[in-house]
């Protein structure tokens, strides 16, 4: 009161929206009752950004082998003084982000090719008012599938043969992150194997089983890491052709017969 000066303080709370404050300050003199014009004046208030994880927060980091989509879409909510949102660090990628009502969501499928285990960082940024936008970031962790080969130079994949016959040895090199392999499908007497220092997997033999007609084996190769992430399967055919058969339509005493010469 000494000093005549008054003073208008404090912090506005709770705001979700703009709002504007419109106020009125007049002075009375105490002896007479008068009072002064009015003075007028208004605040501002906008409110600060709000942004939030809503699909989870095991999504906004996962882990997927290269080639494969997210296991889950990745959705953040934004309010306050957002009207909108961004995510940085995912071009080129393969994963795309898309803004809807007031929700951003992050889906796709890695489009990168890695040989480590890579961790591809993303951060999603509020856009809106000048009260300071928010920013949560995310990390998608891709891991190198294993990659397979056949080598052009051995045998065909798809291959005839007659029956007792070897096939053409066939040849695959798994060329990155190998730690195991599988071949299903081929027929009996037809092995495989590998080679762990040139990682070159070799399919040899030849068809033991007695056929009366033509037989087709379709069979199966791919390579695993210790990522668990597998290799594309390749795949081949081997068809045998049946050999002749000879029936002796008689006894079994006629196969072997005695006789006298004149």
């Amino acid at each position: 009161v000494a000093t005549k000066l008054f003073t208008i303080s404090g912090t506005p709370q709770n705001i979700d929206t703009d709002v504007f404050y419109t106020y009125t300050v007049t002075a009375r003199n105490q002896s007479t009752g008068c009072v002064s014009e009015e003075q007028t004046g208004v605040i501002q208030v906008y409110p600060n950004h709000d942004l939030n994880l809503v699909s989870g927060s095991s999504t906004a980091s996962q882990e997927l082998c290269e080639g494969n989509a997210l296991s889950a879409d990745v959705i953040y909510e934004f309010g306050g003084g957002a009207t909108s949102a961004e995510v940085i660090g995912l071009d080129g990628t393969g994963f795309d982000w898309i803004v809807s009502g007031n929700k951003l969501t992050i889906s796709g499928t890695a489009s990168l090719d890695v040989s480590t285990v890579t961790n591809i960082n993303y951060t999603v940024n509020t856009i809106g008012n000048s009260c300071g936008n928010v920013s949560i970031g995310g990390t998608i962790t891709l891991k190198p599938d294993s990659k397979l080969e056949h080598i052009v130079a051995s045998g065909a994949t798809n291959q005839i043969i007659c029956e007792g016959e070897p096939i053409d040895n066939i040849q695959y090199e798994v060329t990155e992150a190998f730690w195991d392999y599988a071949v299903s499908g081929l027929p009996n007497g037809v092995s495989h194997s590998i080679d762990l220092t040139t990682k070159i997997i070799t399919i040899t033999g030849t068809p033991s089983e007695n056929i009366t007609s033509d037989q087709t084996y379709n069979y199966v190769i791919k390579a695993f890491n210790e990522t668990s992430c597998d290799s594309p399967e390749l795949n081949g055919i081997i068809n045998v052709t049946a050999g002749p058969e000879l029936t002796n339509k008689g006894s079994s005493a006629t196969l072997d017969q005695s006789v006298c010469l004149d």
